[in-house]
């Protein structure tokens, strides 16, 4: 409760998103893109299907052409037509 507390107060006092310092999976859209932070793991990557585990979420984006054009410890790019992009929880 009071690490909850605590990330509140910085998140407030820095101005960021509540979601900034959480384990949250964060997908951003944008032409022809998919910006996934904040994933534990990559459970599926198929040209018409990219599933992604975080801690409390699985994200999964579906379209055609899917490409993961890069990946690092914290973010996921994938490109190509993406038509659908949900959060499910765990």
């Amino acid at each position: 409760m009071k690490e909850k507390r605590l990330t509140r107060r910085v998140t407030d006092r820095l101005e960021l998103p509540p979601d900034a310092l959480s384990r949250t999976v964060r997908v951003t859209l944008t032409d022809g893109q998919a910006q996934v932070e904040n994933y534990a793991s990559l459970l599926e990557l198929t040209d018409t299907s990219v599933t992604v585990l975080g801690k409390r979420q699985m994200a999964v984006l579906e379209g055609a052409d899917l490409e993961l054009a890069a990946m690092t410890e914290g973010v996921l790019l994938v490109t190509g037509q993406i038509v659908s992009a949900r959060l499910e929880a765990l």
